[in-house]
């Protein structure tokens, strides 16, 4: 079973090299999936404890088409972090750094210029 597959609405392309690459790390991961998936569920830092604890300006993008993690969970971290930006991305998987990197980008950049993130505004980054 393709592990990777569910994580986009809309697969970007990747050249042979990289995908070939991709394909052998994900045949490897099958096996490790109970292992990270105990470690995730069971042995990680609930959300609801670490939230309040971060420090930094955050910015949550989330795909609405997400079939690894539902949107809704936007919702609650909209909740735990109410200072957060959230943008939720049409079309668009459980990867939009890669389903929509352009805009994915532009509004990192926008986001860090509203928080003063970027020391020239974002200007040598663009």
């Amino acid at each position: 079973r393709n592990l990777v597959a569910p994580m986009f609405e809309k697969p970007p392309h990747l050249p042979y090299p990289i995908a070939r690459a991709g394909y052998l790390h994900t045949q490897r991961l099958k096996d490790e999936m109970p292992r990270m998936q105990r470690e995730v569920l069971q042995e990680s830092e609930p959300l609801e404890a670490l939230a309040p604890r971060l420090p930094m300006p955050v910015l949550v993008e989330w795909g609405r088409r997400d079939r690894a993690v539902d949107v809704s969970g936007a919702d609650i971290l909209e909740d735990l972090l109410p200072d957060a930006e959230i943008v939720i991305r049409e079309e668009i998987g459980h990867l939009p750094l890669l389903e929509c990197p352009a805009q994915s980008a532009a509004t990192f950049l926008q986001f860090a210029d509203r928080r003063a993130l970027l020391a020239s505004g974002g200007k040598e980054a663009a």
